[in-house]
């Protein structure tokens, strides 16, 4: 009877253990999951590709562009289309400024994330904190990790409107100033 009630223990314990060990397999892989979207979005983050000019140049190159037109600009001197073009040109970098804050954000985002998942992955392997609760830590970081994505894929798609505007004004708009230049000194 005796052996029978310590192999009973012995069982329970042993259901008890394998059950949390795939608990807490399941919850790392979860975890390594997160910390590769984590990765891929560092890349994206603090990586330009060579196509992306950054956004610092382009707000320079827009103001000394603009600092050139407004030297050597005489009222009687632009017609109405090369003013709207001016003014589409303008708006480059209002736009790309306040849009460098979406990248700021997500930067430290990423970074504060990927602490946390590294903590939450070593709590997991300790077995620290209730354990219980581990899957709502894990959703919790999960919806960070969307809510960095979709702020860096909304960055990346006005970079790349602005970017393409500024490729298809800047040579335009070089060209008045070439433009000015000549008549001021006529």
């Amino acid at each position: 009877m005796k052996h029978s009630f310590y192999g009973l223990i012995f069982l329970s314990a042993f259901f008890f253990t394998s059950c949390g060990n795939e608990s807490q397999q399941k919850y790392l892989q979860e975890v390594d999951e997160m910390e590769a979207v984590l990765d891929s979005l560092y890349l994206i983050a603090f990586n330009a590709p060579l196509d992306r000019i950054p956004q610092d140049s382009l707000i320079a190159s827009v103001r000394k562009t603009l600092n050139n037109v407004k030297r050597n600009y005489n009222s009687d001197t632009i017609d109405y289309e090369m003013a709207k073009k001016l003014d589409a040109y303008k708006e480059i970098e209002n736009a790309l400024s306040i849009n460098s804050g979406n990248l700021a954000k997500a930067k430290q985002a990423i970074e504060d994330t990927q602490k946390k998942v590294e903590a939450l992955e070593y709590d997991i392997r300790k077995g620290i904190n209730d354990r219980n609760s581990y899957q709502n830590f894990i959703e919790f970081e999960k919806n960070k990790i969307k809510e960095i994505e979709n702020v860096l894929e909304y960055y990346l798609e006005k970079h790349h409107a602005y970017q393409t505007r500024y490729d298809s004004l800047h040579p335009v708009v070089l060209e008045l100033v070439a433009q000015l230049e000549k008549k001021k000194h006529e």
